[in-house]
């Protein structure tokens, strides 16, 4: 039978050694209308004896650190308190009473109290268990382990391969435990909550079934020169993480045993921190040469931090807040287009870079609108400010990794070029620019090879092959010739052009190839216009074509999209593009699509406002960005006048014999007698 009012479930008591903390888990609160409606509803936690913490998305509860919590929030902060609520012990043995209120938002009520068991200092959780498996592998049969005793809240808990049976545990919570493996160990936990530290410190095994929940006061992770393998054993199951996934020094591979792919799609949803600080943690992880497994999805409505030259890998869809780099570290992309909804990378410096393997096939890299792109199969939303100037691409051995990075944020361990250039240039069109302020360093002392290309305009540099046109090339040459051409380099940009990108490739005799791109605005002659009409009238109530054209050479003749944004404040706005499809978007008051050349145009001249029911004025912005990031803006002043009153029919005076009716009803006929 369905359950309509609020439930609060609690657990049937607590145990805690004097002094000590723990996290009171197994507390579920369910109500169906405080979920679905708005408002604040109220909850009230108190204990006799110990005291309580927790806390929301907002900090700290009131009262955390004593024996009372108070709390007037909306159901997501209610539920979150819950969720971290966190009981200590006074320095006494004994018993305490943990006391629940809720109320929701009609003033419905439920209650309960845990009791707790204190037990003396030292006590009732400072075991030191190891699992021998000599029974059974039930985690919970007591002759599995060295101590006779099953673990609890503040044992030290090792399991170690090479036991007759692995563990296994089903339908409970781990609390407050301190769990390693060691020497290929495996645990299996189906539909768990880890409240405790769980760690390895060999190539360990975690195998999951059901759903493993992560509590706020939980842990997964290796610790130094572990490494844990997560898996599923061939079955897609979720794992929800309300505490920490962390990999502070090696590596936490999920849905993978050492070098096998186990075949499972795996869900994770995160609510709290996935933190790679200065480990690696890989998500649906295929060893080279990559694998064919279904892409997991990492769902983020948390934190997921890269730090301290730790490495994040992902083989499929990540959705939600964004990826942070804070500190040196590397995001690895296996597979295209990984990012979903507005999910950006936010914090992205020197120190870091982004693995794209094979994904890229070799692609150069391209930056407009704050998307870097390696080709047509890998896009990378960016959060900040940056220039195509801010990124190195570099293919390793010759083969088609891409490894994107800032210009001091090299691989470590790997000896390759480092091409010092300006971000950005511009020159007028005519004229020369000089580029001999690039450089390069770590080149062998032989054998070295520089090559430098634009994508319009013309190259000129000394002692290169190909000087006088769009590619220069310098092959075997020593650090110190190719230091003394480069001090020539110039470039002269293409007639009728309006933005180039000059593309520095340095190849040293180990086969580590960098690139730097140096994006040039052409400022005179060529350049982008966008025309639109300075100014329309309309009255209130109705349409008008607004119309317009692009004209951009760079735009016309170069592959990719280009960005275009149309919006107003009181009114709507609809278009179509070539083929005469709607623009997403048609309808409200502005839009913002990539589209090709053809359609941009498509869009412009075919764009209508309608305004809204009020006389008054209002604003149409227009915004462009080409393939090479070049921004081209305008407006349209927009009258509105009060809306039109439709004309009344005329008044007209008929003559008509006697006994006849006119033809037309909307005519008035007077009759007059006829004269004498």
């Amino acid at each position: 039978m369905a359950v309509n009012g609020p439930t609060l479930a609690l657990p049937a008591s607590e145990q805690v050694a004097a002094g000590n903390s723990a996290p009171v888990t197994g507390i579920s609160y369910q109500d169906p209308a405080a979920t679905t409606n708005p408002g604040a509803m109220f909850l009230s936690i108190s204990a006799d004896a110990g005291t309580l913490s927790a806390s929301t998305s907002a900090g700290p509860v009131a009262g955390s650190e004593t024996g009372s919590l108070t709390l007037s929030a909306p159901y997501e902060d209610i539920a979150a308190a819950l969720d971290s609520l966190v009981y200590t012990a006074g320095a006494a043995a004994g018993a305490d009473t943990i006391r629940f209120a809720i109320w929701d938002q009609f003033g419905v009520e439920r209650g309960g109290s845990i009791p707790v068991s204190i037990s003396a200092a030292g006590k009732g959780g400072v075991l030191a268990e190891t699992w021998t498996g000599a029974v059974s592998s039930d985690w919970n049969t007591q002759g599995n382990w060295s101590r006779g005793a099953v673990p609890k809240h503040g044992d030290s808990v090792m399991i170690a391969g090479g036991t007759p049976n692995a563990p296994v545990l089903a339908n409970a919570t781990l609390s407050g435990e301190r769990i390693t493996l060691d020497n290929n160990a495996t645990l299996t936990l189906n539909n768990v909550r880890l409240d405790s530290l769980l760690q390895a410190s060999g190539s360990d095994s975690l195998r999951i079934g059901g759903t493993l929940t992560i509590g706020k006061h939980g842990n997964l992770g290796p610790e130094q020169a572990g490494r844990l393998f997560v898996n599923t054993s061939g079955t897609a199951v979720p794992i929800v993480n309300n505490g920490t996934i962390e990999a502070p020094q090696d590596s936490l591979l999920t849905n993978a045993t050492a070098g096998t792919e186990t075949g499972a799609a795996l869900t994770i949803t995160n609510r709290g921190t996935i933190a790679a600080n200065g480990g690696q943690i890989s998500f649906d992880f295929a060893p080279p040469p990559f694998g064919t497994a279904p892409a997991e999805r990492l769902m983020n409505a948390g934190s997921v931090v890269i730090a301290s030259g730790g490495s994040l890998t992902l083989n499929g869809t990540f959705s939600g807040n964004d990826v942070v780099f804070d500190g040196p570290g590397s995001l690895a992309l296996q597979q295209p287009q990984s990012f979903a909804g507005t999910t950006r990378i936010r914090g992205f410096g020197d120190g870091d870079q982004i693995d794209l393997y094979s994904i890229a096939r070799g692609a150069p890299l391209a930056l407009a609108n704050g998307i870097l792109s390696a080709g047509t199969a890998t896009t990378l939303p960016l959060a900040g400010s940056y220039g195509l100037g801010n990124f190195i691409s570099e293919s390793i051995g010759g083969g088609p990794e891409i490894i994107a990075f800032a210009p001091a944020g090299e691989p470590s361990g790997i000896v390759q070029p480092d091409i010092s250039a300006p971000g950005s240039a511009s020159v007028a069109q005519g004229a020369t620019l000089s580029l001999n302020d690039v450089s390069v360093t770590g080149f062998g002392n032989t054998s070295n090879i520089l090559s430098v290309t634009a994508e319009s305009g013309t190259l000129f540099m000394d002692g290169a092959s190909g000087s006088g046109s769009h590619t220069v090339t310098v092959q075997s040459a020593t650090a110190d010739q190719i230091a003394a051409d480069l001090a020539t380099l110039a470039y002269v940009p293409a007639a009728g052009t309006s933005s180039d990108v000059v593309q520095i490739t340095a190849v040293p005799p180990a086969q580590v190839t960098t690139t730097r791109a140096i994006p040039i605005a052409i400022t005179t002659g060529g350049g982008p216009t966008l025309t639109e009409p300075a100014s329309a009238t309309i009255s209130a109530n109705s349409k008008v074509a607004v119309g317009g054209s692009y004209a951009d050479s760079f735009a016309q003749s170069n592959p990719g999209l280009l960005f275009l944004a149309i919006h107003d404040s009181t009114g709507t706005l609809d278009a179509t593009d070539a083929a005469g499809n709607a623009v997403p978007g048609s309808g409200t008051d502005g839009f913002a699509v990539q589209a090709d050349y053809v359609d941009v145009n498509a869009i412009l001249a075919g764009l209508r406002y309608a305004a809204g029911p009020t006389a008054g004025t209002d604003t149409i912005t227009f915004d462009i960005w080409n393939q090479a990031g070049v921004e081209t803006t305008a407006t349209t002043s927009v009258t509105i006048d009060p809306p039109a009153i439709a004309a009344a029919s005329p008044l007209t005076t008929t003559h008509s014999a006697a006994g006849t009716m006119p033809t037309d009803p909307t005519h008035l006929m007077i009759v007059l007698p006829p004269t004498t």
